[in-house]
């Protein structure tokens, strides 16, 4: 087992009126020396508030530890305070060849060594999640106490001027760093099953292909779901692609998600398949879903089959989105007659014998049940802010299906979406 140590190779740097510290550690040596993020309040209801906060995040990166070969995490910023920390600066000799390097006395002073000794009190600032995981991680697999982890050092104080100077460090470091959205994910990660299969509809599926010219295909590579007015030629946005293959793909009732994936509930399920890369089979099963999913869409929905025997610059789907107003047309839409088939795929029905029956519902947004629903009369747009449990409960009740949960009550909540008390659902078509 390795033995903690005391002693880091280190970097001493300044920045604004901080002094730093860059080091490494073992994660064997980050489990022994560095607690609880809770120096930063004399509150223990707010101390108590960060480490829930923490604690709930760390599960997913504890799986990522351990399962991924190629993980890697960026560096952590902790603070350090009381004790007796010691600098040991190194000196710098000659080459036999090149004679003495060409830097000068700061570059000279800054590299050493950072001994603590033991009665330090180390917290993390910035990496309070990570620094959990590896704590966890290392009790259940000791082959990770080897593993090195970059470590920045900075100087903590108990002064009430002090700890606010720490806690404008906390939140600076949390509020600025930058979450990857969700479009880089699609772009670049190589573990996210959903990710994977989005990358391959949109490079080898021929109805979504989108070929190498910027404004090739019937795909939109924006930031968001909805499309823009601009994009006239495009049927969907990567985004959904996306949203719609996580929720073919994964049950929503946990006995169906238990008995053909393994997980006990859906969410488990989703949080494994977006962080371990899955088996090749599973891959091509979840991109065989999908692109059965777009050719049975084709094949039900008329204006689909005229679209994709079109070219984009035809502006077909602009025809229908905007001329005609049709659903399938709207990426709202399409999450939503997916959700819904998901449902009816859980309740016995194949995929293909829901589409049908779904796609027989009526398409056209300024008709019932869309109307004042996901279509806004009033502005001629479209209404983002639905609720898609609404729209994906209007579309099973129009095939005779109940809404997916219980409780769920479809004329209260459509009553309320369109503020009449009086009007009823509108007639299944089934």
């Amino acid at each position: 087992m390795t033995e903690t140590r005391n002693t880091f190779p280190a970097l001493r740097c300044k920045m604004g009126d901080w002094i730093y510290y860059v080091t490494y550690m073992k994660f064997s040596d980050v489990a022994h020396w560095i607690k609880k993020t809770e120096e930063i309040h004399a509150s223990e209801q707010l101390r108590d508030m960060i480490q829930r906060a923490i604690t709930d995040r760390t599960k997913g990166i504890v799986e990522y530890l351990t399962t991924q070969e190629e993980r890697f995490f960026n560096a952590i910023v902790v603070g350090l305070y009381e004790g007796s920390p010691e600098w040991y600066s190194i000196e710098i000799g000659e080459s036999l060849i090149h004679g003495a390097p060409d830097i000068d006395q700061g570059a000279r002073n800054s590299i050493g060594f950072l001994m603590l000794r033991g009665d330090e009190k180390i917290f993390a600032i910035d990496g309070q999640h990570r620094v959990v995981a590896i704590q966890e991680a290392v009790t259940k697999h000791a082959e990770l106490r080897d593993e090195d982890l970059a470590v920045i050092f900075v100087a903590h104080g108990t002064t009430k001027a002090k700890k606010r100077r720490t806690r404008r460090l906390f939140s600076t470091l949390n509020k600025y760093a930058k979450k990857v959205s969700q479009r880089d994910i699609v772009a670049l990660d190589e573990d996210d099953l959903f990710a994977i299969v989005t990358r391959q509809l949109v490079e080898e599926f021929d109805l979504l292909k989108s070929g190498f010219k910027k404004k090739s295909g019937f795909v939109y590579f924006g930031e968001q779901h909805p499309l823009r007015p601009s994009e006239q030629e495009k049927l969907t946005t990567i985004l959904t692609l996306y949203t719609i293959s996580e929720t073919l793909f994964v049950p929503f009732k946990a006995p169906i998600v238990k008995a053909h994936l393994g997980d006990d509930n859906r969410k488990k399920a989703l949080n494994r398949l977006k962080v371990k890369r899955p088996d090749n089979d599973v891959i091509e099963k979840a991109y065989k879903q999908q692109t059965d999913f777009w050719t049975l869409l084709r094949d039900c929905i008329p204006a689909y089959d005229e679209l994709f025997n079109s070219k984009p610059e035809e502006n077909i789907a602009e025809k229908y989105r905007q001329e005609r107003g049709h659903l399938m047309f709207r990426p709202a839409g399409q999450i939503a007659l997916a959700r819904a088939t998901r449902v009816m795929m859980d309740r016995g029905e194949s995929m293909a014998s829901a589409i049908n029956m779904l796609t027989r519902v009526p398409m056209d947004l300024k008709d019932e049940p869309w109307r004042n629903v996901l279509w806004n009369p009033g502005t001629g747009t479209i209404n983002n802010r639905v609720s898609m449990v609404l729209v994906e409960s209007l579309l099973l009740h129009m095939v005779r299906h109940s809404p997916r949960g219980s409780r769920y009550n479809l004329l209260e909540n459509y009553r309320a979406q369109l503020d009449n008390q009086q009007i009823e659902l509108p007639a299944p078509i089934i």
